[in-house]
């Protein structure tokens, strides 16, 4: 088993391990190079985000055994579930950040945040990242201010 061992490996060696499945994590520099080694049949399996993989998935380099989430992706239709394949407990939810260094001045922040606002209301950008089950949520102003550590 293969990956840089993000929290979302953690979290499923611990549950392969639970149902009495030998796991053996490899440590990889990132995901592109444990997926090199995949596609080259020198290891076994890795965890990937299933948007990161679907390429390979979509090309037959690779298979899908599951996705570590409550339901089918849009993107993946042929890949069952952890729901529906009896392992209603792997489950994986992450969340993504935009970050700045804490010394950024204020109008940078508020030029960032235009810059992404502007980005999601483009034409089938919240749909696109819908499919892939991304729940899009900017903070208010206020909260915004308060994230600033």
């Amino acid at each position: 088993m293969s990956s840089t061992l993000a929290p979302r490996e953690r979290s499923l060696i611990g549950r392969a391990n639970v149902a009495k499945t030998k796991i053996i994590h490899v440590p990889y520099r990132g995901d592109p190079d444990a997926d090199a080694d995949l596609m080259g049949s020198r290891i076994d399996a890795t965890f990937n985000q299933a948007v990161l993989a679907s390429s390979y998935i979509k090309s037959g380099k690779v298979r899908a055994l599951v996705l570590a989430a409550a339901r089918r992706l849009p993107i993946l239709p042929d890949v069952p579930s952890s729901s529906e394949a009896a392992m209603p407990d792997l489950q994986v939810n992450a969340w993504t950040a935009l970050f700045a260094p804490r010394e950024t001045p204020e109008a940078v922040d508020r030029k960032l945040n235009s810059a992404v606002g502007q980005t999601l209301a483009e034409d089938g950008v919240l749909k696109r990242l819908s499919a892939l089950r991304v729940d899009v949520r900017l903070p208010n102003n206020e909260r915004r201010s308060r994230l600033r550590i």
